[in-house]
């Protein structure tokens, strides 16, 4: 469903949650059906001065709303068949519809609440003087990941000092909507260490991607590690998810799995292998292809851990991959 249309659900839904309803109607029942034949709307669908639906078949039997007892004037629901036309056309039943919006609602204000603690938490503790206690405000600190920059800063601050101080390193990812995939895609060179900043709607993050020599004797036999660590607690971590695909030579490598918080250390990433991770044999200043995204994770609950890098071998001529994503997303 494109972002019209969820627009239109929502305002739909929004319009129609007072309706009266008996215990056991659901909400797409009370949306997407009749109140007095409890039929699924199939055709022109009809509406009162105070926009209650009825089909029409109904209608020519009504002098009044059954809901509200206001009157008909002749007009017609345009809102609502398109809604359902919309549907139709997907494939989708109303019940999928108001659940995926529900679900996508309850992720949108769980990633709010995680993205606000990213920009500035408040700890509370008591300060007493006399006999009042006074609230003693303390901001939250985080910590620039940018190459050869460790500048402790308030949360807060992070994006404008990205942007003047990193700002040929620094993107602003665009998406269709705030629940769609933020997607990028670079061309590196294999040469130590290279880092970008991902700003998004929900949050920044940071693209880490490390080339490391896998022994002295063969300059050319390379390590490469990559991942996205956002600026979220470990624990609001799993509300974001990134896909990443790294291409050199004739090796492609993809990984994906959720965003690192920002008290994870490098060590403990490499350690546990949550990453990106694959040997090469390239030249140190070979290119390499890295693309990938950034989302909010809605199937939090249900999607596994990755502790693996998926590799296989491709010509030049084909070294593009579509996201798949095993089907979680």
């Amino acid at each position: 469903m494109d972002r019209s249309a969820q627009d239109l659900f929502c305002g739909v839904l929004v319009a129609y949650e007072n309706r009266a309803s008996g215990a056991s109607s659901s909400l797409a029942d009370r949306v997407f059906c009749c109140p007095v034949c409890y039929e699924k709307y199939t055709s022109n669908i009809m509406m009162c001065q105070k926009g209650h639906a009825v089909c029409q078949k109904c209608y020519p039997h009504l002098e009044q709303c059954p809901l509200c007892c206001a009157r008909y004037l002749g007009t017609r629901n345009f809102i609502l068949e398109e809604i359902i036309s919309e549907l139709n056309r997907l494939n989708t039943c109303p019940e999928d519809a108001v659940k995926y919006i529900l679900d996508a609602a309850t992720l949108r204000d769980s990633a709010a609440a995680a993205s606000s603690s990213q920009a500035a938490k408040v700890s509370s503790p008591g300060v007493r003087q006399g006999n009042n206690t006074q609230t003693a405000v303390r901001e939250e600190k985080t910590v620039c990941r940018m190459q050869y920059c460790r500048i402790s800063l308030l949360a807060k601050d992070l994006r404008g000092h990205l942007i003047e101080k990193h700002k040929e390193n620094v993107f602003q990812l665009r998406a269709s909507s705030y629940l769609s995939k933020s997607y990028f895609n670079f061309d590196l060179t294999c040469t130590g260490g290279n880092r970008r900043a991902l700003l998004t709607e929900f949050g920044i993050f940071f693209l880490i991607i490390r080339v490391e020599k896998l022994n002295r004797l063969n300059p050319k036999d390379l390590i490469v590690t990559a991942w996205v660590q956002g600026t979220c607690t470990n624990n609001e971590a799993p509300l974001f998810y990134s896909w990443l695909q790294v291409n050199v030579r004739h090796i492609k490598a993809t990984y994906h799995d959720y965003v690192h918080g920002s008290r994870s250390t490098v060590s403990q990433i490499e350690e546990k292998n949550e990453c990106l991770n694959f040997a090469v044999r390239a030249e140190p200043y070979s290119t390499l292809k890295i693309q990938g995204y950034v989302c909010l994770n809605k199937n939090y609950s249900e999607r596994p851990r990755r502790t693996e890098t998926e590799t296989e071998y491709c010509s030049n001529d084909n070294v593009s991959s579509s996201s798949t994503d095993d089907g979680y997303y």
